[in-house]
């Protein structure tokens, strides 16, 4: 019964750890955080470039997120793809969140 138990508990862990790692990621800066929203394993070719840091450290960075999804979701076509991201970090103890998405050509 102990060995069920521990099992059990063993992925109850794991499973939250998956779950929260896109979270945690964002602890390493906004561009982890980016990646870590935006990569799909399907996705290739994803690079991430600032469009907009407001000099000293800001709480607030968007950045543009260019890849080439095979299986595009909401786009209309397979192809490249580009999303806007609007990164904020509320606190400097809280990590870098995506709080705005939005899609382009």
């Amino acid at each position: 019964m102990t060995r069920r138990r521990l099992l059990l508990i063993a992925l109850a862990v794991l499973a939250a750890v998956v779950l929260a790692a896109p979270l945690w990621l964002g602890y390493f800066g906004p561009r982890t955080a980016a990646y870590a929203q935006t990569w799909r394993p399907w996705r290739t070719h994803l690079s991430l470039q600032y469009e907009h840091v407001v000099p000293g450290r800001s709480p607030r960075v968007t950045m543009e997120a260019h890849y080439r999804d095979p299986w595009p979701g909401q786009a209309r076509t397979p192809g490249w793809q580009v999303d806007f991201l609007t990164l904020r970090r509320v606190s400097p103890w809280l990590p870098w969140i995506v709080t705005e998405r939005g899609s382009g050509p």
